[in-house]
């Protein structure tokens, strides 16, 4: 699915952008049931999901949105997820300038 998101995003230009600034944060999807994955998050006080979304912030178009369980993502898994959107959109567009941000628990070090 995410690959088919990071077509949709990249076909929604006409011409490759000279930069793209992908944004990535995560949410709270509060669940009413026991969901797999629906874990208790203190933070939030509630039973949640906590989907991890990258949008691309120039633009405000979406470009991935990976469904996770309900605790705040580490370093070592918003890695992996930045790994996949931008090998994915390098494959199409290999020379446009790519920024990343995200709040500040997303620059965890990796391995915590």
């Amino acid at each position: 699915m995410m690959a088919a998101m990071v077509e949709l995003f990249c076909d929604s230009f006409d011409t490759m952008p000279r930069r793209i600034v992908l944004d990535i944060a995560d949410t709270e999807d509060r669940v009413h049931g026991g969901q797999p994955l629906a874990l208790f998050n203190a933070h939030h006080d509630s039973r949640c999901f906590m989907p991890i979304h990258v949008y691309e912030a120039i633009s405000a178009k979406p470009v991935a949105v990976f469904l996770r369980p309900g605790k705040t993502p580490g370093g070592t898994e918003v890695c992996l997820v930045l790994r996949h959107v931008v090998r994915a959109i390098r494959a199409r567009w290999p020379r446009v300038d790519i920024l990343i941000r995200g709040d500040s628990h997303g620059a965890c070090p990796v391995g915590l």
